[in-house]
């Protein structure tokens, strides 16, 4: 069990500086768009995870005409008090320390404190590209197995390496070819090992959304989470040499790892094309949940809940549904709201649990 007691932020998004004490369970973080409300629940999410739910880049995340910030959390571990800071350096160089000990791999520190978060956009894992679905997946993953995150950055830092020799081939050399044999044994080692965790993490994943999925639909329909990867069909050392002279002409890495998706099914049919709106809802309600239960058990860990905003997108009936998984967790939750009394009724009869942070 674990709680976060307190959270310091300086030069984060629009916050200049902001110390808060929070409750045991729930704290319901109140303001008008664009109050930084979401901005709170981003800074847990990067005590968590080293980074932003929402930007790419670190510096994107700084307080406009300021270089740098810093987090400081204060988690409470088995009645034992950590202090964990994040620091982002002016020169863009980001340290973590635990109980003032520097934290010398960021994959070693995912999985600590583990999150799941939830906001309004995600539905985008229904519509948009496989990078969406990949990145989900990898943070599904990465807060279970740290060798796999580690596995990840040795394939991209090679897959870098790779695309940079195309791009400088100007016509096959027997030099540059045995450089791209290098890189392709490389490719295959780091991206097979990937390829059966991912498969494997599927799996289950898919099996849990499925059951989440029936609680939440009351309806005859079966939902089916499916990996797709070249990998099913050959060995990736196999396909790089077979699409070696296309890479050369397009200068860049064609097939591989990299290009996997997580396909979603609603009786066995393509869920983007066949779903309504409300059941592409409960398929993300559903999604989520799931992967809270598997980092539960996969880590002894309850995860955070981190939820942006969505009351004002979910029905009365899914609402409720939301309402009841949070006072049924012992989960820490964070969630965000334009409207106070809507949190209150909502939470009404569990004034005990949940405390509310308002911002003007």
């Amino acid at each position: 069990m674990f709680r976060l007691r307190s959270l310091q932020l300086f030069q984060f998004r629009y916050h200049a500086q902001v110390d808060l004490d929070l409750p045991e369970r729930i704290t319901a973080i109140m303001g008008k768009n664009g109050s930084g409300k979401t901005g709170i629940l981003d800074a847990i999410h990067f005590l968590s995870f080293t980074k932003s739910y929402f930007h790419h880049q670190d510096a994107q995340s700084v307080l406009p005409g300021h270089q740098g910030m810093r987090f400081d959390g204060r988690f409470v571990v088995h009645e034992e008090p950590q202090l964990l800071r994040l620091v982002l350096r002016e020169n863009g160089k980001k340290e973590i320390t635990l109980n003032q000990e520097v934290v010398k791999k960021f994959s070693h520190h995912l999985g600590r404190f583990p999150v799941v978060f939830i906001a309004p956009d995600d539905t985008e894992l229904i519509h948009g590209g496989s990078e969406l679905r990949r990145r989900f997946l990898d943070m599904c993953i990465s807060q279970i197995d740290f060798s796999y995150t580690e596995f990840l950055m040795m394939y991209n830092k090679i897959l870098q390496q790779r695309n940079a020799c195309l791009k400088t081939m100007s016509h096959s050399s027997s030099s540059m070819d045995n450089m791209l044999d290098v890189y392709d044994e490389q490719l295959n080692h780091y991206g097979q090992q990937i390829f059966e965790i991912r498969k494997s993490s599927i799996h289950v994943l898919s099996q849990y959304t499925g059951l989440r999925y029936d609680a939440l639909s009351n309806a005859d329909e079966e939902v089916v989470l499916k990996y797709q990867s070249s990998l099913e069909q050959d060995r990736l050392i196999q396909q790089l040499r077979a699409s070696r002279h296309k890479d050369c002409l397009l200068q860049r890495t064609t097939v591989g790892i990299h290009k996997d998706d997580l396909l979603f099914e609603l009786n066995q049919r393509p869920f983007k094309q066949v779903a309504s709106q409300g059941q592409k809802k409960s398929m993300i309600f559903a999604l989520k949940w799931a992967q809270h239960q598997w980092l539960q058990e996969q880590t002894g860990k309850t995860p955070m809940l981190l939820l942006d905003d969505l009351f004002e997108k979910l029905d009365a009936k899914r609402s409720a549904q939301l309402i009841e998984w949070i006072l049924q967790t012992e989960a820490q939750v964070f969630l965000t709201d334009t409207h106070p009394d809507r949190v209150a009724e909502a939470l009404r009869g569990s004034e005990n649990n949940w405390g509310k942070i308002i911002f003007s």
